[in-house]
């Protein structure tokens, strides 16, 4: 008598005399790194139109207002009907209805995926059909008609005698199966929705608390969502509003979060360490250019061998004194290394944009990070990079527009610079984690417009280091490192303060 195949040689629809007796491991950790690994490289795709099953916000009515509804990419969408099946048939595809109900999730990292109370075998089906509509091409609506006959043949495994735990409130759906095995992105991204105008955003609570599709702020004519003339009305007595401009966002809190979850990964953050390196109490170094090196032939092999690594600081806080310099201070006097803390790790952000749908000229933008406390070999995987924002098209945002939402990935910066608590995997405490956002590496137009600085081929600011003038580049004398006058970042900072507060009407 042949032994019984591994649950990984089962087919899909295996025979269920022998399901009851599958050695399944019911340990997170065995499917994690495979499962979780392309999810979190993954961002949903969006679309104007909504899935067969979705809601009605982003479907085009016959009888709506042209001035109000219609917009360059549901113009788009009718021409490129190519683009639109491959968006519908991406595994984390979400309707604009969608995208209002998942807005307010909670991220609960508590407890295990509801699957691993449920039957080894009901959770093996979901897990196959995670996989084939992943990474195998498989469809919403095949991976529904799957699971509906997964689910017939455990209902006639039970005649026979046998019992499935969870067969009760089996997954009919994608969508569902993604809940139920801890791989959907819904509990992650959190959807703002944006002024047309100048981008101020609103999260689906205010989108829905507002009396106005008109922008609230003075000088700004912009509209936030318009509705739909033929069923401007839902059942439940409120508005149907479709938003006019998306923006989804993980925060780098959540991202974290979800990493810490990984086996072995805040262990492999540690790995940079020498002997030297080990956590605790040591100032930022002082050192400069080849002071900063105990040989300075010996070639520097990753980004923790430089003199910036160890000489950023922890415990800033950024005052402002009464004549408006700009200086940040170790306020509580720690003189604490940042790499120095228990886990101090230091992020780069890259920001660029791409063309995102094939025949025609949409530009949409993406903010990503990446921990360089990683390993070189994997610091800039795909796994292993967080995808925290996604800017809309069709044209790059403005600086105004651009600034309104960037505040929103700055705060959380900052609340990570400060320290926040989390859930460690094989940890039964959290530990404390300190995240510095270091160094932007855009390209240089892209840089400049996060740092809130003048294009690079301005007249008299061309240059963020020194004073050097567009137009003395061809002088030879420009080129003289004494002649070089710096400029200092505090002073600049000082100039770009005050002008936000005369706009805002508090300096």
């Amino acid at each position: 008598m042949s032994e019984s195949p591994s649950p990984s040689q089962q087919p899909i629809d295996f025979n269920p005399g022998f399901m009851d007796e599958l050695d399944y491991d019911d340990d997170p950790s065995s499917f994690g790194e495979s499962i979780e690994a392309p999810c979190r490289a993954s961002s949903p795709a969006f679309s104007t139109d909504d899935e067969q099953d979705g809601g009605s916000i982003g479907q085009e009515d016959e009888d709506t207002d042209p001035e109000h509804d219609t917009d360059p990419e549901d113009e788009h969408t009718e021409d490129d009907p190519a683009d639109v099946e491959d968006i519908a048939h991406d595994p984390l595809f979400m309707t604009r209805e969608t995208t209002l109900e998942s807005s307010s999730t909670d991220v609960d990292n508590e407890d295990l995926p509801p699957a691993f109370r449920d039957h080894p075998a009901i959770r093996h089906s979901y897990i196959r059909a995670f996989v084939n509509g992943a990474f195998h091409g498989v469809t919403h609506a095949a991976s529904a008609i799957n699971l509906e006959g997964n689910y017939k043949l455990f209902k006639g495994a039970e005649k026979l005698g046998l019992t499935y735990l969870g067969l009760n409130d089996f997954a009919m759906t994608i969508r569902t199966v993604e809940k139920r095995i801890g791989v959907s992105t819904e509990c992650l991204i959190e959807y703002f929705f944006l002024c047309d105008g100048c981008w101020k955003p609103h999260t689906a609570d205010e989108l829905a608390a507002l009396t106005s599709a008109n922008c609230s702020e003075d000088d700004c004519d912009g509209t936030i969502y318009s509705v739909s003339r033929k069923r401007a009305v839902q059942p439940n007595g409120k508005e149907k509003r479709k938003p006019k401009l998306m923006l989804p966002y993980v925060s780098p809190e959540r991202a974290l979060q979800r990493a810490c979850l990984q086996p072995g990964k805040v262990e492999q953050w540690q790995e940079w360490r020498r002997p030297a390196d080990a956590p605790g109490q040591r100032s930022p170094s002082q050192l400069r250019g080849y002071d900063a090196f105990d040989d300075a032939n010996a070639p520097l092999e990753n980004i923790w061998d430089g003199w910036g690594w160890r000489a950023i600081q922890a415990g800033l806080e950024r005052r402002r004194n009464r004549d408006g310099a700009i200086r940040d201070v170790d306020v509580h006097e720690l003189d604490q290394q940042f790499v120095a803390l228990e886990n101090g790790l230091v992020v780069q952000i890259n920001i660029d944009w791409f063309q995102a749908v094939k025949h025609a000229n949409h530009s949409t933008g993406a903010m990503y990070a990446a921990v360089c406390n990683n390993p070189r070999g994997i610091r800039f995987l795909c796994e292993e990079t967080w995808l925290l924002m996604m800017f809309p098209g069709p044209q790059e945002p403005s600086q105004r527009q651009f600034n309104n939402v960037l505040k929103i990935a700055t705060t959380n910066f900052k609340k990570l610079y400060n320290g926040v608590d989390l859930k460690v995997h094989g940890s039964p405490e959290r530990q404390r984690f300190n995240v510095a956002l270091d160094h932007d590496v855009s390209d240089l137009p892209a840089s400049r417009k996060t740092s809130g600085l003048l294009a690079c081929t301005s007249k008299k600011f061309m240059c963020s280091g020194c004073k050097v003038s567009f137009n003395s580049l061809t002088i030879s004398a420009t080129y003289d490192p004494e002649k070089c006058e710096p400029r200092d970042p505090f002073h600049i900072l000082k100039y770009g303060i005050i002008a936000v507060c005369r706009i805002v009407g508090t300096a």
